[in-house]
């Protein structure tokens, strides 16, 4: 094979510069959260019913996403915490409830927190509860 056939037969460094930038770009205009998994951490955080007396069961209902969710913990304000058991690799997405029963009248700002490998977020909720 001569030069000019070697020449023909590889493809020029111009093509392959233009393969190089086109896979590039592809690859970059893909990095949305359906490509990479990676999805932005969320918490919603409500409660049923925010008013209650002494020992009635309260239901703290949430929704996480988040990019392999750690854990989900609620510090209800009263010195007693709840959580999710731990979840498992991958977890993107997650919803539940949890319940408490407070044991004395007061009004308590309970506090959720989401965790994935970003770091976390917390929301608040407020909780009345009335002698029974």
């Amino acid at each position: 094979m001569n030069k000019d056939q070697l020449n023909r037969a590889a493809p020029s460094r111009r093509a392959t510069m233009w393969a190089i930038a086109v896979a590039i770009s592809l690859a970059v205009g893909c990095l949305d959260n359906s490509i990479t998994g990676v999805r932005p951490l969320t918490l919603t955080l409500t409660v049923e019913p925010a008013a209650a007396a002494v020992g009635d069961s309260i239901t703290f209902r949430y929704a996480a996403t988040g990019t392999d969710l750690f854990a989900i913990t609620l510090d209800y304000g009263d010195g007693q915490t709840g959580s999710v058991p731990a979840l498992g690799a991958g977890a993107v997405g997650l919803t539940g409830f949890l319940k408490h029963a407070y044991a004395e009248a007061a009004t308590y700002v309970a506090t959720g927190t989401a965790t994935d490998n970003t770091g976390a977020l917390s929301r608040e909720v407020t909780v009345q509860i009335t002698g029974g």
